[in-house]
């Protein structure tokens, strides 16, 4: 067992357009991360080989999935599959919580 405060997660800038800041943790079947977004502020288009879900807590993305534009809302969920073409951008300040499986062995090691 661990226990994660989220204000203790290294937070590091994610590859963006804007301001897309990123805390996350792991364990052998998946990350968890906390991603906060400014408003405007975007994550290009790009594919991975890990499942995805991304949770809104709080504001509003538009995401762009395999070229089809769809908007999330706080209390809303996507699910993104293995290596879907996908990309966002805040249309409001937000605060996402992306589930990955497997683990995303591409951003190195989770913090704390």
């Amino acid at each position: 067992m661990r226990h994660y405060r989220w204000d203790q997660v290294p937070e590091e800038a994610m590859p963006a357009e804007g301001s897309v800041l990123r805390r996350f943790v792991g364990g052998e079947q998946m990350t968890v991360a906390r991603v906060v977004f400014t408003a405007g502020s975007a994550v290009p288009e790009h594919r991975h080989e890990n499942e995805q879900f991304a949770v809104v807590l709080s504001g509003e993305m538009e995401f762009v999935v395999e070229g089809e534009p769809i908007i999330v809302r706080a209390g809303e969920v996507i699910h993104l599959a293995a290596d879907e073409r996908h990309g966002a951008r805040a249309r409001t300040d937000a605060v996402l919580l992306d589930v990955f499986a497997p683990p995303r062995a591409d951003w190195g090691t989770p913090g704390a």
